[in-house]
């Protein structure tokens, strides 16, 4: 979380001397709380993005890579997220086709946090950037389909959470603890963790096209 709000704050630096500290102590720390590999993927993810914002982009892809082996299982929300993270590298290395074949891992992965529709994004820019504009409209409608559905979900969720909330109104016997133990285990059975999913990669700050471009032209 420290190298988290580093990252935020564009201080890659400290985030990676952060990071380092905390993979080590992860892996010799065999009584670390946060030593399950999920935890250790999602700070090898993070370590990732530090290192491709300092322009390590080879380094970048190791720790991308070993943290798509440590959470191992398929239909994995971080695991997605991952491959769209590799894909976002691959996308800016200029090596479109890879970029291409890991959106195509991360779709197949079918748990994206908050729905498919930034991958679809995602596979439509990297489809303008190899010409293919047929492709580009098609990957922009899915994209658009997967938020109509995503926002009529969320307006059932909402719908279902004031009948509920009206229910519980109107018998005073019922308590707050009551109504809300009797609510969300539905909520999580009909419409899933995708809100606290997602909330973890908000902080992920991808480095721009436009930062590698400008970067080109000084060089030149």
């Amino acid at each position: 979380m420290a190298a988290e709000l580093e990252m935020s704050l564009s201080n890659f630096r400290d985030a990676q001397k952060i990071l380092f500290l905390g993979a080590r102590a992860v892996t010799q720390w065999s009584n670390a709380t946060f030593g399950d590999n999920k935890g250790l993927s999602h700070l090898l993810h993070d370590w990732a993005i530090c290192e491709w914002n300092l322009g390590h982009l080879d380094r970048a892809g190791e720790l991308f890579d070993h943290a798509l082996r440590l959470v191992g299982e398929t239909g994995s929300p971080l695991r997605a997220f991952i491959m769209y993270s590799i894909a976002r590298l691959k996308q800016y290395m200029g090596e479109l086709h890879l970029a291409q074949h890991c959106v195509g891992l991360a779709l197949k992965e079918n748990s994206f946090p908050g729905g498919n529709a930034k991958v679809w994004a995602l596979w439509a820019e990297i489809a303008e950037e190899m010409g293919n504009m047929k492709l580009k409209e098609d990957c922009l409608e899915q994209s658009v389909t997967c938020k109509e559905n995503i926002s009529q979900d969320g307006e059932i969720s909402r719908l279902l959470t004031v009948r509920t909330s009206s229910s519980g109104n109107a018998s005073s016997s019922v308590s707050g603890e009551n109504r809300l133990v009797r609510r969300d285990p539905w909520k999580v059975k009909l419409f899933g963790n995708q809100v606290e999913s997602l909330n973890a990669f908000k902080s992920v700050k991808f480095p721009s096209k436009k930062v590698r471009r400008l970067a080109k032209q000084e060089v030149a």
